[in-house]
């Protein structure tokens, strides 16, 4: 479906051979956050009902009071991040969690994280925060899957012109139940990054079996609709 919302739409080829507007799928997009929120949240409902016997925990970490801006913030975060991240996996190789990155409001937009789980901190959640480098402001909460699946939405779809660009985030482990695949979309194959139109023109024609003439002709046709 082409998306007609987003403030920076991106053309591609689908697997009929036709130039179609993809969403940008950025956050700094209005229209793309939202859709990117809802999307982040359904793939938490998804995981949170496939585990009907254990309910969610809910933590929240914060980085130390000496931590003067939202840039240094983010400088520091990913780091600590990870640190605290494998600690937790050493104890528990099945740590499941979806992590969400807010800048705090009334905090000059430094970041701090919000994470979905599905078990308590196997050690009291200050001391393992600060030994990663976090401030000792941690919160952790019992919470049902309902109000999971609202944090989310709220969270991760608040703006967040203060993030720099390429910073990630929302991140989730790997094992996080994925969202099934729309089995009626046509697949899209858009340009990869770094990739000439030339190139990708290329390699369009040898996947779909047209000419290259008639692909670069459907792409400029598009380009003088889109003007």
């Amino acid at each position: 479906m082409e998306q007609t919302k987003c403030t920076r739409p991106q053309r591609a080829f689908n697997a009929n051979g036709e130039v179609v507007s993809l969403a940008c799928d950025q956050w700094l997009c209005n229209h793309c956050a939202k859709v990117l929120a809802w999307r982040w949240a359904e793939r938490v409902r998804y995981g949170i009902a496939l585990r009907p016997d254990k309910e969610p925990w809910f933590w929240t970490l914060t980085l130390p009071g000496w931590v003067p801006d939202a840039a240094t913030g983010y400088k520091i975060l990913p780091k600590r991040w990870n640190t605290f991240r494998m600690a937790l996996q050493r104890d528990n190789h099945a740590f499941l969690y979806a992590a969400f990155v807010e800048g705090h409001p009334q905090r000059a937009n430094i970041p701090h994280f919000h994470i979905i789980t599905f078990e308590p901190a196997p050690r009291r959640l200050k001391d393992m925060v600060v030994h990663a480098g976090f401030g000792h402001q941690a919160k952790e909460l019992e919470i049902t899957g309902r109000i999971a699946v609202n944090y989310v939405t709220k969270y991760a779809s608040k703006a967040g012109a203060h993030v720099p660009r390429n910073f990630r985030r929302v991140r989730i482990s790997h094992t996080w139940p994925r969202l099934p695949s729309p089995v009626y979309e046509i697949p899209v194959y858009p340009i990869a990054r770094g990739e000439a139109l030339s190139a990708y023109l290329r390699r369009m024609s040898a996947s779909l079996g047209c000419s290259l003439d008639v692909l670069r002709d459907a792409w400029l046709d598009r380009s003088r609709d889109l003007a």
